[in-house]
């Protein structure tokens, strides 16, 4: 036997064999004919999927259904979608009640299926008793001040312990501590209340024994306790006293304080910024050595002198004294110590070749030189005039005088203005003066 030849054709009909046929053997005999045709068939259908698997024959595709179709689910969820075969269809499933009413349960019943047939709130049968826990079991936390059966866990506890004492820092949160830090004392409620039944009270207290305060800042002016060393301070009693040996600045804290110079060298010194201390600030000065001290204003400010409206530079000399005080932010005022004598109205002058110099007692000196261009005596004004009288009046001549006379006797004229000189010869008899009278002259008075 062997194989029939294949023709990719498709053969227009497969006959069959008659019921009186006789069959033959050979691969052209009638008896084959069905079977070359199915053969011929089978080829042409192969071929037809080869070529259109391959691209070589174009087939007919359909995008869609020609009439819709409804694909639909029913039981425990439900959906019905239209489908045509256009594209892909989604629907949502809806769900079917299972009976029991929603809620969060604590014991529900499950069916074979996974679904919930009955839910119910947990019943103390539900719980074990007498059960034994091992690892870490947690449970929620109570709210604080709870007090209930419900289980204490640790965060619960610790609260309640951070509660009892408040947070207090780790030396007092046992309660040791606490009893140690009020001295172990059973009745410390008692003993403090004796304690402080022997205090002062704050209002009018009755103060014994030698009861101290702190000493306010100096210049303080409130109703704050005022100590001795206030008081003493404020009376004029000194605070301390400082020494500078070298030229520098003194600084603003010694307000209040003597100050002292020890230098055989001139120094200069500057004094504080009269902004950096308060008003009625004053600082006492004086020389102890042969430097002379000079005094110099911080930068912009200005040194004055009492009964002076000049700006001044003051110049301690050895063994002087000075009293300087703040007299505005940006200026200072002399007004005591041996410096402030010479601007003192007692101490006033004219130190020049005639001029005068007033002593604290109330004497007045007042001196100069006199020529008389004229025939007779001599007048002269003076400086200033005596307050009250003219006590006396000299005069000298001056060498290179005429010859002829020795001295000058005042005319006794003299005035609370005035002093006027004759001209006397060595007997004393008095004569005519010359065009060149000249006399040194001194007169005294208050």
């Amino acid at each position: 036997m062997g194989n029939l030849n294949e023709t990719a054709n498709w053969e227009p009909g497969v006959p069959y064999f008659a019921a009186d046929a006789i069959l033959t053997g050979g691969p052209d005999c009638p008896d084959n004919i069905p079977i070359q045709a199915l053969t011929n068939r089978t080829a042409f259908l192969k071929k037809q999927i080869d070529d259109a698997v391959s691209g070589a024959l174009v087939t007919m595709t359909a995008k869609k259904l020609q009439t819709a179709r409804d694909i639909t689910m029913t039981g425990d969820g439900a959906w019905v979608v239209s489908f045509d075969g256009s594209g892909n269809a989604t629907a949502a499933m809806a769900l079917a009640d299972s009976g029991v009413v929603a809620g969060t349960y604590p014991v529900v019943t499950v069916d074979s299926k996974g679904r919930v047939t009955a839910a119910r709130a947990l019943q103390s049968s539900d719980l074990p008793t007498n059960v034994v826990l091992s690892g870490a079991p947690i449970a929620p936390t109570a709210e604080p001040g709870t007090n209930t059966l419900q289980i204490a866990n640790t965060a619960y506890v610790q609260a309640a312990i951070a509660a009892l004492v408040a947070s207090s820092p780790a030396a007092l949160d046992t309660l040791n501590e606490l009893a140690a830090a009020l001295g172990n004392d059973p009745n410390f409620a008692t003993t403090m209340t004796n304690l402080l039944a022997q205090k002062a009270p704050l209002a009018s207290p009755a103060l014994t024994g030698n009861p101290t305060a702190p000493t306010q800042a100096q210049f303080d002016n409130d109703t704050s306790i005022a100590t001795t060393e206030f008081v003493q301070r404020a009376l004029g009693n000194y605070a301390g006293s400082i020494t500078y040996a070298a030229t520098g600045n003194i600084s603003a804290t010694a307000a209040g304080k003597i100050i002292a110079f020890d230098s055989t060298s001139p120094i200069t010194m500057t004094i504080p910024s009269a902004a950096t201390v308060p008003d009625g600030a004053s600082f006492f000065m004086l020389n102890g050595n042969s430097g002379a001290v000079t005094l110099q204003a911080s930068a912009g400010e200005s040194i004055f002198y009492l009964g002076d409206g000049t700006a001044k530079t003051p110049v301690l000399a050895a063994g002087g004294s000075l009293l300087l005080r703040r007299l505005s932010a940006v200026s200072w005022q002399v007004f005591g110590g041996t410096d402030q004598l010479g601007f003192s109205a007692n101490f006033g002058s004219l130190l020049s070749a005639t001029g005068y110099q007033k002593l604290p007692s109330g004497i007045i000196l007042q001196w100069g030189r006199a020529v008389n261009g004229t025939v007779g005596p001599i007048t002269i004004t003076l400086p200033i005039a005596f307050p009250t009288a003219n006590l006396i009046a000299l005069a000298f001549p001056i060498i290179g005088t005429p010859t002829g006379w020795d001295s000058a006797t005042h005319t006794g004229s003299n005035s609370l203005t005035q002093v006027a000189f004759n001209r006397r010869s060595g007997n004393g008899t008095t004569i005519s003066a010359t065009s060149n009278f000249d006399v040194y002259w001194l007169a005294i008075g208050h």
